[in-house]
């Protein structure tokens, strides 16, 4: 059947990474692993949001479009001293455990990876750097850089939706 071929397809995504040396297949988030992100992000906004209420957080995006512009030499000393206090409310553990749902969904959604497009080898991701074997494509998921872990969960992300758009043309 054609439209099971279409499901099949708007399933997997492709990431480059490590500066474009490897290229990882993934699956798409399901809807509950998307729940779970977004939990995540929410306990985050909820902590920040209830830390600097008394402060003001449009206070902080003037001074970060400001360091934006201007770099952070164009900040004045009281500036600074609020983007630290702004720094210090978010709580390690918060951010520890942001980071650990991050990797299960990143070791969940990782299958395979290439060098060239063209051939594939079945990856797997691990927890525990002690883990990783190259020799057999287990790879430590905490060597992947900031940008290639977003990159990934973002896609992984959008495909849910671009998954059901893609279904509701062929269906249309």
């Amino acid at each position: 059947m054609q439209i099971l071929k279409e499901i099949a397809e708007a399933s997997t995504f492709q990431v480059e990474c490590f500066g474009g040396k490897l290229l990882i297949e993934g699956r798409i988030l399901t809807a509950p692993e998307i729940e779970q992100i977004g939990l995540g992000s929410s306990l985050l906004a909820q902590e920040v949001l209830m830390n600097n209420k008394q402060q003001g957080l449009s206070n902080i995006d003037q001074i970060r479009e400001k360091a934006d512009k201007e770099g952070m030499e164009g900040l004045d000393e009281t500036e600074l001293l609020r983007l630290l206090d702004f720094a210090k409310s978010i709580r390690p553990e918060t951010m520890a455990r942001i980071s650990e749902d991050q990797d299960k969904i990143l070791c969940k959604v990782i299958k395979r990876a290439s060098q060239d497009g063209v051939t594939w080898e079945n990856i797997t991701l691990c927890h525990a750097m002690e883990q990783m074997n190259p020799d057999n494509n287990v790879l430590w998921v905490g060597v992947f850089t900031s940008e290639d872990r977003n990159n990934i969960i973002n896609k992984a992300m959008q495909g849910q939706q671009e998954a059901i758009e893609r279904l509701q043309r062929f269906q249309g």
